[in-house]
């Protein structure tokens, strides 16, 4: 515990130091969010705050690399590092000059693959009514691959898919001044939990979680109304990376996943069923996600992202102890019925006396 502990603070500290340094280059860069349009802040704020969160939690990986290692196979951690720095270099050229949505996509499917292809997937999922389900009965070979590795089908294609709903997600929280790190925050300290438990027992998975709860807590410091920086693409696609990372290797598998992520997970679908729905895209930006919701129903930022913060914590709790798989996905579709149902009540045309807030950014 001391040493999850140390790691924490280690991240948190280096995150915290990291967040001026990068603030003063976004401005020096003209990397900047200007008010107007969707945007509630009322002041030049720069972006890029993900560079810093990185930053934080790779000073901690490097330290903590040693204990790391063992647990993982030869050059796995290493395409999780290079997969980490090419979305980082998408995230910042989105940041500064902007990409169209499909092409961020892609950089997200470029992701999920290299984290399969390292052998990093969704392998099994554990059957409510009793035993596992395989999901690597069908092997095909890759000609390409010199190590042999055959592709598996179709626990591959269920990780790409995995990352890629996961990234996008968080991306989509991050609407409001703290929300998706913080969001982001308890996610990662619920799976730390979780893989500290006896039933899962994977200390490791634990250590790389609270990396990057102390990272993204170190940066919540600047980020929290009214923020001083925002995460930026870099930010909300790296927090999305690992948090689908830590849920793929993690022994809690898809259900305990699915509680810990909820909440973000529910929203961006229930966004992209509406979108799609209507004939619009499903990468069409639009004002109707939850906070948006609560925003004009009267909700402060303030009182948004608590509200929010509130809900997360919630699905991590539910996911800390309910126990059985078949107890998680029984909870898993209690709480989505709830978020939906609150949801369509709060889609609701509002009523001209009652008080609005401005749209998030």
């Amino acid at each position: 515990m001391t040493t999850l502990l140390f790691a924490f603070l280690l991240t948190f500290a280096a995150a915290a130091a990291f967040t001026p340094w990068v603030g003063r280059l976004a401005i020096r860069l003209g990397i900047v969010d200007r008010p107007g349009g969707r945007r509630i802040h009322r002041k030049v704020t720069p972006r890029l705050g993900g560079a810093a969160v990185l930053a934080g939690f790779f000073v901690g990986f490097l330290v903590f690399l040693p204990q790391l290692a063992p647990n993982f196979r030869p050059g796995q951690l290493l395409i999780f590092s290079l997969t980490a720095v090419f979305l980082l270099l998408v995230g910042f050229w989105d940041d500064r000059r902007g990409l169209s949505p499909p092409v961020q996509l892609l950089s997200h499917i470029v992701a999920g693959i290299s984290l399969a292809a390292a052998g990093m997937a969704i392998e099994e999922i554990t059957n409510p009514f009793g035993g596992k389900i395989p999901l690597d009965q069908l092997q095909v070979a890759m000609p390409f691959d010199a190590g042999g590795r055959m592709l598996n089908l179709p626990a591959d294609l269920l990780t790409v898919i995995w990352v890629v709903l996961v990234i996008n997600a968080v991306n989509w929280l991050d609407g409001l001044d703290g929300l998706a790190s913080g969001v982001g925050g308890i996610a990662a300290v619920t799976i730390a939990l979780l893989s500290l438990s006896a039933v899962v027992d994977q200390p490791h998975v634990a250590l790389l979680a609270l990396l990057l709860a102390g990272s993204i807590a170190g940066f919540l410091i600047y980020n929290f109304h009214p923020a001083k920086i925002f995460l930026g693409t870099i930010g909300s696609t790296f927090i999305g990376y690992v948090l689908a990372t830590l849920a793929v290797i993690s022994g809690g598998k898809i259900a305990t996943a699915f509680l810990v992520l909820g909440f973000p997970i529910l929203d961006a679908t229930t966004i992209i069923l509406r979108r799609v729905a209507t004939g619009a895209p499903p990468w069409k930006p639009d004002t109707r996600h939850l906070h948006h919701l609560l925003l004009r129903r009267g909700f402060t930022v303030r009182k948004t992202v608590l509200f929010l913060y509130g809900v997360s914590a919630v699905f991590g709790l539910t996911a800390l102890i309910a126990g059985t798989t078949g107890r998680k996905v029984l909870m898993a579709a209690v709480l989505a019925v709830m978020l939906v149902t609150l949801l369509v009540w709060l889609a609701r045309p509002v009523s001209k006396t009652k008080p609005t807030r401005k749209l998030a950014r």
